[in-house]
């Protein structure tokens, strides 16, 4: 679909040498439009970069424990009535939306899945 296509590509983006290679016998409307959106968002990235002097570089973070990440936020965990769970989840989906919007695509998926959380499901 367009829609997964866009967050591939998108996903490759993220580095500064990412590229993506379709293969296919003919081209798709959802590939047309995938190239075209990823265009149009290339074009505006490249503009803004421009105007306040950034140079995109490839971040590289070290791995994390992630086991001990959970102990730890486990220990954290307390009982939140029903109104603190109903604002924490209007607060997230705001932030999700934000993260959207200005293409961080992975912070509103984290944001999402807290949500999900929240909600019990």
């Amino acid at each position: 679909s367009t829609r997964s296509l866009i967050q591939t590509i998108g996903r490759a983006a993220r580095n500064a040498n990412g590229r993506v290679i379709l293969y296919a016998d003919k081209m798709t409307d959802s590939m047309k439009a995938a190239l075209d959106e990823t265009a149009r968002r290339r074009e505006k990235q490249m503009a803004y970069n421009a105007e306040h002097g950034i140079v995109p570089k490839t971040i590289i973070k070290g791995i994390k424990n992630t086991l001990q990440i959970t102990k730890k936020g486990d220990k954290k965990t307390k009982k939140m009535t029903k109104r603190e769970i109903e604002q924490e989840i209007e607060m997230l989906t705001e932030r999700m939306k934000l993260a959207s919007a200005s293409l961080d695509f992975e912070q509103a998926i984290k944001f999402r899945e807290q949500i999900k959380k929240l909600k019990g499901n």
